[in-house]
């Protein structure tokens, strides 16, 4: 409607200003009067219904073309109501209609394949963290009904004891690592960054975790030159600890470890590599997804979240992630930081 309206007004104007400039040809005499005609009135009147007549035929072809050109638009709004209930599955498809409407049509499905994406990845995350915090609490809560039996003999009382302190470290281990994805995917910047001994804090993180890699006897591969990078130490002991920690559980008993600093011009890559188990391309190429836990992994302690944290960790310190892994061959992780200097801040 708005459209006709603007046709009509720019008719009316465009009539107004041909109608003033005959009426001054007719006042300075550049037009004669016709012998047919009597009167001045006379030879204005054809001009008058021609200009009439114009703009009624103007104004209906503009209000009946308008309804095609503005069908594309129309279709487009109600595109954009259907993304505002929730349906992320709308697309739109502009065969015709110029340049802009097929970049209209583009970006809009780009942006409800997107949304639609993440609205997959939400219901996942709920489900399966549904999922990973129900079967510990069945699990306790069958083995405690079964411990109120009085009859039951001790070394089956133990046994389920035992198990309950399994799942309840288990769901301890859940909450803590949900918190901490959480929280770190609510950071955008680093605040508390320091200058850190890299290959005194790759130390230490393997005397915490001395225990997992002796009781498997693995011997460990260090080269570790000294450096300092500028960074925040509690989430990079995190990242490390991740890492090394996934080294040696999927390790093979008597296998080493690798952990290796490789200095760069601006940059310094960490690489941690076991001689275990593996991954497959499927498992790789999921590797990230929260929850997700590759087929030689179900028989492990986990619950696919470590990974997920891995990356945002890396993401947040503006570095880079390569993972190189083959059935049976073992894993590599290479994390390459930029280098920074305290004050500075790199682009």
């Amino acid at each position: 409607m708005g459209l006709v309206l603007f046709v009509f007004f720019v008719l009316v104007i465009t009539g107004m200003v041909i109608g003033s400039i005959f009426i001054f040809f007719v006042k300075m005499n550049w037009i004669q009067r016709s012998p047919r005609y009597g009167s001045e009135k006379n030879v204005l009147a054809p001009f008058i219904v021609l200009f009439f007549l114009s703009l009624v035929i103007g104004t209906t072809l503009t209000a009946l073309f308008s309804r095609k050109i503005m069908q594309p638009y129309k279709k487009a709004l109600d595109g954009l109501d259907k993304v505002a209930r929730g349906d992320f599955n709308v697309k739109l498809h502009f065969k015709h209609g110029g340049y802009e409407l097929m970049r209209l049509s583009e970006s809009f499905n780009q942006m409800t394949t997107e949304l639609n994406s993440i609205e997959t990845l939400r219901s996942d995350f709920i489900n399966h963290f549904s999922h990973e915090f129900k079967t510990p609490i069945v699990s306790i809560q069958g083995f405690a009904k079964l411990l109120k039996d009085p009859t039951l003999p001790e070394a089956e009382r133990q046994k389920y004891i035992e198990i309950i302190i399994q799942e309840s470290g288990r769901l301890t281990k859940l909450s803590s690592n949900v918190l901490n994805l959480t929280n770190i995917e609510n950071r955008s910047i680093l605040a508390n960054k320091k200058n850190i001994q890299l290959d005194e804090q790759l130390r230490q993180v393997l005397l915490i975790l001395e225990p997992k890699w002796q009781e498997k006897n693995m011997s460990l591969d260090l080269d570790l030159p000294p450096i300092q990078i500028f960074s925040d130490e509690e989430l990079l002991q995190q990242l490390w600890i991740n890492l090394i920690d996934n080294a040696i559980k999927f390790s093979h008993p008597d296998s080493p470890l690798v952990v290796q600093i490789k200095p760069d011009f601006d940059s310094v890559c960490v690489i941690i590599r076991d001689f275990g188990i593996g991954m497959s391309k499927e498992t790789q190429a999921h590797l990230f997804d929260k929850f997700y836990q590759g087929e030689a992994s179900h028989s492990k302690e986990g619950n696919g979240l470590g990974m997920p944290l891995v990356k945002k960790i890396v993401d947040l310190c503006g570095g880079k992630l390569v993972v190189e892994s083959s059935l049976e061959q073992g894993s590599t992780f290479s994390v390459i930081i930029k280098q920074e200097i305290e004050g500075i801040r790199e682009n």
